[in-house]
């Protein structure tokens, strides 16, 4: 009934406001029926203090007369009753999913497209994607080439007991099929968890089961590594995973990028345990490699970090018993890190305290200085009362310049104290625990006060920094990957939309926080994560199917997962494609290009920070920075030798020419075009310009003869004087009447450009024997093709040609005043005799000439 008043109440409100000349549409009035309280996105327009102030409204940010608010239905038509909102915009909409989405928010169809100015498409190709997770269905279709092979090149799983035929010699554990093993139906491993299968889904599936859900790089070849968590130093079997990857890489010649979306909350947190010396190193040893990292989903657990800060006053920590601790009995447990050089001034012991009796200390063990204790375990107990109550175990050990001490009460005496991690002198340490890791809860809350206990004036508070998963993702040299959540909502197995309950861009509260445990930047990016649906193995969807799980997309083919697990391989994806155009690319460049294009938005806030790291990326844009353009020069006439071509900058590290040549340069004797495909020295392709290439005849060499006063060159498409190598711009005739005395020369050019300099001849107006007056040289007699005319004076001349028996064969009227040599084309006439007349100043001459 109380439902009904409220829909009563607000469907009156909507009436209400219906009378208004804004009001809520007929879909946000549908929507607000079906799900009042469910949280959802709307733009509104209204007072923007009102909206601030409501503390059922979230407001995001305004763009012009809009608003961005997230709230229920029922908390804006609240709104809409009071006044406070005057206009909804809320469109009728058919939902559609989902890596889609994911692909979306960053900008990776673009690459997909090859949108310009990208040269190509990039779709992985070429590059190696390996997943250490916990292994892969490959029989989903996502994970198959459209042949119906698979994708998966090689699938290690560490689980499995030692087999001669298939255990990796040089690691000695577990088993490795091959992508035959695979296509024939041996390998037994597949992905019992579901997450390995999703994880490489979102980075690497290529949507082939539903023709969508595509991931960041759909042509990618997959290697699989089934790792075990019940294997001893954990850790260093990723080491061996990473390893074995970047080799098999190496031996195909081909770039990869490995993707990790597991991890461990204990360690150092800074990237120098002996698993990421191991990774750091195979970064370092060559090119072509990239390790991207889950930062972890810690970031709503209680805080488990502590960063103390040790004084001359006795500073403590006091952590929980776990009754149900990881270690099957009840527990507490600390581990400790702190360089040696902040912690060789402390010395450090433990306490007891009871919460129930005003926390009065109920014992306390010895103190210790940590230098005298390295690589050794020392049993203690608290005493209380004089006795010991409860057993401690605590190591001690240096590694990579670090101190390294793991605390342990086993069972102890009582479930109700709190027990303590006591410090005095001067440095710093850090410190985790956790009860959600099935550790120690940290007390945080429930303390004491000064006034009735003023020791805890100098209590370490537990923080929600430095949360991410250990090791090689608090590396400087991993990409580490924070989770924003992805698609608001989704078509389930049942035909209904299922909305989620989170705000597109925003960070998970469950994306853990940096930064390492020395404060460098982690994680370095964020994706979308929460949200994603992905691929699904086969058991799952039969059990999802069976209770009618929303989990399900429709088609039954991809299920709903998130965290930094999938924004993880999202990077990696990305990371892939960077490869792909870049194959010769170290994880530094990758990292550098990342960062540079790292944006930041209304959920970001200012970057870089602890939660988003640098931002979130645009992987088109980042692509697009390793951008060059390789300019061609050279000859793009063929005359007498070949042309070269070039390219303007010579320091690209491989050519690949339009005409086959791997050369530097290329070279033609023919009608050509040329362009070139070049690798610069991170292998980051580029196609060079095009450059026309033309195949010119040589003129005739050219002689200049002195006929008539006048200098005649030999025939030819094109003539340029030049006096006293001086170009004459008038001088662009076969003939040349020089007035000055000096030197002269003629440059002639063929019908596609090549040109000849004929001899230069020296002339002494002086000594030129001019024409007489009326006076006509014509040459040569007999002629072949062309027949030329000098005459003396600047005047008109008509001519005309008759053959034998007096028929015109040709007529011309332009040898004007301002020309002294004519050149006529009588290339058409047959051979024979021909009477030319001349015709000037009312006067004519007539010639015999003779057509060979």
């Amino acid at each position: 009934m109380m439902r009904l008043l409220l829909f009563l109440f607000y469907f009156s409100t909507l009436s209400i406001i219906g009378q208004e000349q804004y009001k809520g549409s007929i879909s946000f009035q549908k929507q607000f029926e079906k799900a009042p309280e469910l949280k959802s996105n709307f733009a509104v327009k209204g007072d923007l203090n009102t909206l601030k102030r409501m503390e059922t409204v979230h407001y995001k940010y305004t763009s012009g007369p809009w608003h961005y608010i997230y709230c229920t239905s029922a908390a804006l038509a609240n709104l809409l009753g009071q006044g406070g909102v005057s206009q909804v915009y809320f469109p009728p909409s058919i939902p559609k999913v989902l890596n889609d989405s994911m692909r979306l928010y960053q900008n990776v169809d673009s690459i997909f497209n090859g949108n310009a100015p990208l040269q190509e498409a990039y779709t992985g190709k070429g590059v190696i994607v390996g997943y250490v997770d916990t292994g892969i269905d490959f029989e989903h279709e996502d994970f198959k080439n459209p042949d119906g092979s698979t994708r998966v090149i090689a699938y290690w799983d560490q689980a499995l007991p030692f087999n001669a035929a298939r255990t990796p010699i040089k690691y000695g554990y577990g088993q490795v099929w091959s992508e035959a093993d695979i296509n024939n139906g041996n390998c037994t491993s597949t992905d019992n968890a579901a997450h390995g299968s999703t994880v490489s889904g979102a980075g690497s599936g290529n949507g082939l089961a539903l023709n969508k859900n595509r991931g960041v790089a759909p042509a990618s070849d997959l290697v699989i590594i089934e790792t075990s968590f019940s294997l001893p130093n954990w850790t260093l079997t990723v080491a061996d995973a990473i390893d074995f990857v970047f080799h098999l890489a190496d031996s195909l010649n081909k770039p990869a990028v490995i993707n990790t979306s597991v991890g461990d909350y204990l360690g150092s947190h800074d990237g120098s345990d002996p698993a990421s010396v191991i990774i750091d190193s195979l970064l370092h040893e060559k090119p072509g490699r990239i390790v991207v990292a889950a930062a972890g989903n810690s970031g709503n657990w209680d805080h488990y970090h502590v960063r103390g800060d040790v004084t001359a006053d006795t500073t403590f920590t006091w952590l929980e018993v776990n009754p149900s601790s990881a270690f099957g009995v009840p527990a507490v447990f600390m581990d400790v890190w702190a360089d040696s050089v902040d912690f060789k001034n402390v010395k450090f012991g433990f306490g007891a305290n009871d919460p129930n009796n005003n926390f009065i200390t109920k014992g306390k063990s010895n103190f210790y200085d940590i230098q005298s204790l390295l690589n050794t375990t020392t049993l203690d107990s608290i005493m209380i009362g004089g006795a010991k109550a409860t057993p401690i175990e605590f190591s001690c050990e240096e590694i990579n310049g670090l101190y390294h001490i793991e605390i342990y009460f086993e069972d102890p005496d009582s479930l109700s104290l709190l027990y303590s991690f006591l410090t005095v002198g001067s440095g710093t340490y850090d410190l985790w625990s956790g009860f959600s890791i099935g550790l120690s809860k940290i007390r945080e809350t429930n303390l004491p006060t000064a006034v009735t206990y003023p020791a805890i004036q100098h209590y370490q508070y537990p923080d929600s920094l430095i949360s991410t998963v250990s090791s090689w993702a608090c590396s400087e040299q991993v990409i580490t990957v924070a989770n924003y959540a992805n698609q608001l909502d989704y078509i389930d197995q049942n035909g209904n939309t299922r909305t989620l309950n989170h705000t597109p861009g925003k960070l998970s509260i469950n994306s853990s926080k940096g930064p390492n445990r020395i404060g460098e930047i982690k994680p370095d990016i964020s994706a979308t994560g929460d949200g994603t649906l992905s691929s699904c193995p086969q058991y799952l969807i039969d059990a999802l199917i069976a209770n009618g799980s929303t989990s399900l997309q429709a088609g039954k083919k991809h299920v709903l997962n998130g965290g930094t697990s999938m924004a993880s391989p999202v990077i990696a994806g990305i990371a892939a494609l960077y490869l792909e155009k870049c194959n010769n690319a170290t994880n530094i460049d990758f990292k550098n290009d990342l960062i540079s294009e790292a944006h930041a938005d209304n959920f970001t806030e200012s970057t870089p920070n602890f939660a988003y790291g640098y931002g979130k990326i645009d992987a088109f844009k980042l692509l697009n920075k390793s951008n060059f353009s390789p300019a061609l020069v050279g000859d793009t006439l063929i005359c007498e030798d070949l042309s070269t071509v070039n390219t303007a900058a010579n320091n690209y590290s491989t050519y690949m020419w339009s005409n086959g040549s791997t050369k530097s340069f290329a070279e033609s004797n023919k009608d050509d075009t040329l362009s070139a495909l070049v690798t610069n020295s991170r292998g980051c392709r580029a196609y060079s310009d095009t450059l026309i290439v033309v195949k010119g005849t040589v003129p005739m060499y050219p002689e200049i003869n002195n006929i008539g006063g006048g200098l005649v060159a030999t025939p030819a498409v094109q003539h340029q004087w030049y006096f006293n190598n001086v170009i004459i711009p008038t001088g662009t005739e076969q003939y040349y009447n020089p007035v000055v005395t000096g030197y002269y020369y003629v440059k002639v050019t063929g019908p596609k450009g090549c040109y000849l300099l004929s001899d230069s001849v020296e002339i002494d107006i002086e000594k030129i024997k001019e024409l007489e007056k009326n006076q006509f040289i014509i040459f040569p007699n007999p002629f072949i093709d062309n027949l030329q005319i000098i005459k003396k004076d600047f005047y008109t001349i008509e001519i005309t040609i008759v053959d034998a028996i007096g028929r015109k064969v040709y007529e011309f009227n332009e040898f004007d005043e301002t020309k002294l040599f004519a050149s006529l084309d009588l290339a058409y006439l047959t051979s024979g005799i021909y009477l030319m007349k001349l015709k000037y100043n009312n006067s004519y001459k007539v010639y015999k000439i003779v057509k060979e």
